[in-house]
């Protein structure tokens, strides 16, 4: 009886285990980009995907509600316009649910932000990147890989970005 309990344990644990190596696996092939749809603010879907002539693609994630993220994107957008003669791209991702999209639009237009903006209203994305705190920017390589992440932002950090992706694009 103790010998059919014991091979029963193993094989429990060896069934967990073998589940647990695969969600591994599995989790590996989720590090490139996600298959998430997003929107940019006049309703076209876009995917983020691989494209040969970009090193690295920003993924910068906002809100409305969040005021550090208001003061990051004039300056982030700025850095972003005097590097967009390099093989990066840049997208701003709003993370606020769809009744906030005529107010996203609205900052946007008014603080004449150039950047790729794309809305995530239903936080795929966010859940993708594990993203719990705002802003939150992330930068990934040529397969989608995060390479570096940053959960915060304080004045003068644009430029500390634009060196730090400089660096990466002599590398």
């Amino acid at each position: 009886m103790q010998i059919k309990r014991t091979r029963a344990t193993i094989t429990g644990i060896t069934i967990i285990l073998v589940a647990l190596l695969s969600r591994l696996e599995a989790r590996e092939i989720e590090s490139g980009f996600p298959s998430v749809e997003l929107q940019t603010l006049d309703g076209e879907n876009v995917l983020i995907e691989p494209d040969p002539e970009v090193r690295y693609t920003v993924l910068e994630f906002w809100a409305m509600w969040c005021a550090p993220c208001i003061e990051s994107l004039p300056e982030l957008d700025e850095v972003f316009k005097g590097l967009q003669d390099k093989p990066l791209r840049f997208y701003m991702v709003n993370c606020d649910n769809t009744r906030s999209r005529a107010k996203v639009r609205s900052f946007i237009r008014s603080h004449e932000i150039g950047s790729n903006v794309l809305l995530d209203p239903t936080q795929d994305l966010v859940r993708f990147y594990n993203i719990n705190s705002w802003p939150h920017m992330i930068v990934l390589d040529s397969k989608g890989r995060v390479i570096d992440r940053k959960a915060r932002y304080m004045p003068g950090d644009e430029f500390l970005l634009e060196e730090e992706l400089l660096e990466l694009l002599d590398k």
